[in-house]
């Protein structure tokens, strides 16, 4: 993530991250990674919630990761939440349109964007859309947890 985005979500959200927060995320999650951060200081500031504590926000598997001490429920699906919209958002310029996973190096990327490669990262990695069959199979096995 650019310097400039990573200061702002570091002076916007200081009272939630510790003090070695790592962040390792591209440009692209930056609106979702703000929006997460929204939700998670917003529920703790409304509700007296004990203090949490983020330390690492990163992409893991092509997906977005946050990492923290303390919170609730809500934080965790919060959380959960951010996670599963980054599957189907391009983690390079931001758009849900057209976006896939490369195969190799997981990269959450957009059809656009790859057939550009102007980041040079994932030439050498096949491009395959989002199947939707899996992310029904996720969405059931979700639905079974939670119940």
């Amino acid at each position: 993530m650019d310097k400039y985005l990573q200061d702002y979500l570091l002076s916007k959200y200081r009272h939630i991250f510790d003090k070695g927060i790592h962040i390792s995320i591209n440009n692209g999650w930056f609106s979702l990674i703000d929006n997460t951060l929204n939700c998670i200081y917003g529920h703790q500031k409304n509700n007296n919630k004990e203090l949490i504590k983020i330390n690492t926000i990163k992409e893991k598997f092509g997906v977005l990761n946050v990492y923290y001490q303390g919170g609730d429920d809500t934080i965790h699906g919060i959380s959960l939440l951010s996670t599963y919209l980054s599957s189907n958002t391009c983690e390079f310029c931001g758009t849900t349109e057209s976006v896939g996973k490369t195969q190799g190096w997981i990269y959450t990327v957009c059809k656009k964007c790859y057939d550009n490669n102007e980041y040079n990262d994932f030439i050498r990695y096949e491009w395959k859309p989002n199947n939707d069959d899996r992310l029904l199979k996720l969405n059931k096995i979700k639905n079974k947890i939670w119940k």
